[in-house]
């Protein structure tokens, strides 16, 4: 997951320099512990989602109050992946007074529905419909409906050990040099904290599909990357295929 601060259009995203890992996707172009200009938002979902599959989902949130009280993501709006460039002003245009949230892996046409009523689908039509009108259509987002692997992500709450993101960006660098990691494809501020993603291909040149078997080697390698970066303040409660760090 990344997202857009609020009062802001810019999504802070970077791309990194170096060798990117094994699977990665997206170019060199800066250090991450360098404060160079964030990608507009057009051109990192280009760099994301560009390679997944047209008929998927990107789906984007914000943040809303519970029923128990809770603040937690919401997905409102959803547009395919072969229509993005078409229906994401749109999408940018609202909740511009909240944080943005957008899933770093796609999702099927059978997340359309309200997310405790499967009787109650909706078409991609109407999901456009709903981003024209600037009127939220929630749906749901879980592990059954994650469809493209796009990426692996690792939440660095870096405030929690005392570093600001541009520190712990510098600890990864140094660490992506010394061969203890492989270089993340892209970085992105959020806050106190960061997030470092690692975009994915198959042997096709495209992001795997989210099978049984590519699921639990995302899994164990997301695990395996909070494990390395511990110590930088990576949540161990993000990875997982239906939390957002995966892509619900």
């Amino acid at each position: 997951m990344f997202c857009r601060s609020r009062d802001s259009r810019c999504w802070r995203v970077y791309q990194t320099s170096g060798q990117v890992g094994a699977g990665g996707r997206g170019g060199p172009v800066s250090r991450p512990r360098e404060p160079v200009s964030a990608l507009d938002a057009t051109t990192a979902i280009d760099i994301i989602f560009g390679g997944c599959r047209d008929e998927a989902l990107i789906a984007f949130g914000s943040r809303r109050p519970l029923a128990n009280g809770d603040i937690s993501p919401h997905y409102m709006f959803a547009l395919q992946v072969g229509d993005r460039r078409q229906w994401l002003p749109a999408v940018l245009e609202h909740q511009l007074d909240q944080t943005q949230y957008i899933m770093q892996n796609t999702l099927s046409t059978n997340a359309l529905h309200r997310w405790n009523r499967r009787d109650q689908r909706y078409s991609v039509e109407e999901s456009h419909q709903a981003i024209r009108a600037g009127k939220p259509r929630y749906f749901a987002a879980s592990n059954r409906y994650v469809h493209d692997l796009a990426a692996v992500v690792v939440d660095l709450d870096a405030y929690r050990v005392g570093l600001e993101p541009w520190d712990a960006f510098a600890v990864v660098g140094n660490r992506c040099s010394a061969g203890e990691l492989p270089w993340p494809s892209l970085v992105a501020l959020s806050g106190r904290g960061a997030y470092l993603w690692w975009l994915l291909t198959s042997k096709d040149g495209r992001p795997p599909l989210a099978t049984p078997d590519n699921a639990a080697l995302w899994e164990l390698t997301a695990r395996t990357l909070v494990q390395c970066t511990g110590d930088l303040g990576a949540d161990p409660n993000a990875p997982g295929v239906g939390k957002e760090t995966y892509g619900k």
